[in-house]
């Protein structure tokens, strides 16, 4: 009788000892608690990577430099005109671009609070070509405006984080105009510029500089300074000049070159065009 006790117990310790390798075997297969908060945390960052930098919707996923042909919308200017905003939309990819839309946000500057949103339909741009967009009737006192093109990221474009633009309007703000350099087209003997003003008061004589160099060895071909008559609030104007050589050359283009009118914007004063190879 004392054998078999004596076995009986020893059965018993084995199978307590063989429970207890079991436990520690899963207990080191499962995380520990700072692992597991690494775990969480890299969730959550990988799910901020794939939200949208523009309002919200939508995934935007950064790739390097593409060789291929896309699309590349661009918000190139956006100006307080009146009571209202003027937005230019551009195409500056190397592919025609699907239809989208463009959307402006207005929010109070002193807490965030939205005032206003309004969208707009966008249809296919060619290639280097743009659209005017005008919002009127707005509130535009002491508040902070954001513009977007495609503002959910439908289009797969050559650059994702040039598609909108910001603006602050204080209270009070003076009169001023902006020039704006527009579209540069070529034409039988030469290139037309175009210039607006989109600021709230008249551009007084403003000059225009443009200079155009072949794009194989920078050479200038031609290089001149107009004087352009007064432009008012809301108007344009265009200038021509004419070049020995249409193809194969860049046309850069600058507004008030010297900075003798003040204005509400000076970021938008100069473009720059390729034509040909």
């Amino acid at each position: 009788m004392l054998s078999l006790r004596i076995t009986m117990l020893a059965a018993l310790v084995a199978a307590v000892s063989a429970s207890s390798l079991q436990a520690q075997s899963r207990l080191r297969q499962l995380p520990s608690g700072r692992n597991q908060e690494r775990i969480t945390a890299q969730a959550a960052q990988s799910e901020r990577n794939q939200r949208s930098t523009r309002f919200g919707s939508g995934t935007i996923t950064p790739t390097g430099p593409s060789t291929t042909a896309k699309p590349d919308l661009t918000v190139l200017s956006l100006s307080k005109v009146g009571d209202g905003l003027r937005l230019l939309v551009g195409n500056v990819g190397n592919a025609v671009s699907q239809g989208t839309e463009v959307r402006i946000e207005i929010n109070r500057r002193s807490d965030g609070a939205r005032i206003n949103g309004r969208t707009a339909q966008l249809g296919s741009l060619q290639v280097n070509q743009t659209q005017v967009f005008r919002f009127r009737g707005l509130e535009l006192e002491n508040v902070r405006v954001l513009a977007a093109v495609d503002p959910f990221a439908r289009i797969g474009e050559k650059n994702e984080w040039n598609n909108t633009r910001r603006m602050l309007l204080g209270e009070s703000a003076p009169a001023l105009p902006d020039l704006d350099v527009g579209r540069i087209s070529v034409t039988q003997r030469g290139f037309m510029i175009r210039v607006s003003n989109n600021g709230t008061r008249t551009a007084n004589s403003p000059q225009l500089r443009v200079r155009v160099t072949r794009r194989t060895d920078g050479a200038t071909i031609r290089g001149i300074t107009l004087q352009l008559p007064s432009i008012a609030a809301g108007r344009s104007t265009t200038a021509t000049v004419e070049a020995a050589l249409l193809t194969g050359v860049t046309v850069v283009a600058s507004a008030d070159p010297a900075n003798l009118i003040r204005e509400s914007q000076e970021r938008n004063n100069s473009r720059a065009a390729n034509f040909g190879r």
